[in-house]
């Protein structure tokens, strides 16, 4: 039996699946009825990245891939959305951010705050050391593959 995500982004068997008179259809669900229908929910991630072209780019690339994304341009927004949607498992953000924090001091927050979000970081302009990484966080420097990047997010959402 497999299972699919209501409306709160929850796994609920597959014979209890929504249907149009007890719950709104979300055409993002039924798109991506293939994954559940396999029992695979949707892993929720956020990216954090203030290039709005780039933040497309792996936002439409992740959510093909079956994740179920939420965006963020800056590591203030990250914060809220990250109180607000207890459900994200895995963080992705850019370094280089406008604003007081920069995606280095935004991982090191949510590594804090909420310790079992996985996290990747990315840059294009700087190289980072694995100790500049919070523990368990992965880096990829830009320009990064996203294959590699999906990849590395289904095994992060698996060592949960």
């Amino acid at each position: 039996m497999g299972s699919i995500t209501d409306r709160k982004g929850l796994c609920v068997p597959w014979s209890h699946r929504p249907t149009a008179s007890n719950l709104e259809l979300q055409p993002q669900l039924f798109s991506k009825i293939g994954f559940e229908q396999m029992g695979l929910c949707r892993v929720a991630v956020l990216v954090v990245e203030d290039e709005a072209l780039v933040r497309m780019g792996i936002v439409d690339f992740l959510d093909e891939h079956g994740f179920e994304v939420f965006e963020a341009e800056s590591a203030d927004d990250a914060i809220a959305i990250l109180g607000s949607t207890p459900r994200i498992a895995i963080m992705f953000t850019d370094v280089d951010m406008p604003g007081g924090m920069d995606g280095l001091k935004l991982a090191a927050a949510v590594r804090h705050r909420w310790p079992p979000i996985k996290i990747v970081v990315t840059s294009g302009h700087r190289q980072v050391n694995l100790d500049d990484l919070p523990v368990e966080a992965r880096f990829f420097a830009k320009p990064y593959n996203p294959h590699e990047i999906v990849t590395t997010m289904r095994q992060m959402s698996r060592s949960n």
